[in-house]
C-alpha cells in the first residue's frame, strides 16, 4: 500500500532502506499470490504496488537474492 504521504509503497520504502544497510545482506519480499502483470492496474490497485516493489527488488544494489 502506498505511504501515507501517497508517495512509495512502503514495501519499496523497506528495500531501499534495506539495500543502504551493510548489514542487510537479504531481504525477502511479501510479495505472494497470483503473478500479475501492468495490465492487471486497471483491475485491482494493489498491483501497481506490488509490481513497484518487484522493480526495487531488481534494481538492488547489496541484497542479494534468497536462495532457495
Amino acid at each position: 500500500m502506498p505511504s501515507p504521504d501517497g508517495d512509495l509503497p512502503r514495501e519499496v520504502e523497506l528495500i531501499q532502506a534495506a539495500d543502504k544497510l551493510r548489514a542487510t545482506k537479504r531481504l525477502i519480499s511479501s510479495d505472494w499470490g497470483l503473478p500479475h502483470t501492468v495490465e492487471h492496474i486497471t483491475q485491482l490497485v494493489s498491483v501497481k504496488f506490488k509490481l513497484d516493489a518487484e522493480k526495487a527488488l531488481e534494481n538492488r544494489m547489496t541484497l542479494r537474492p534468497p536462495s532457495l
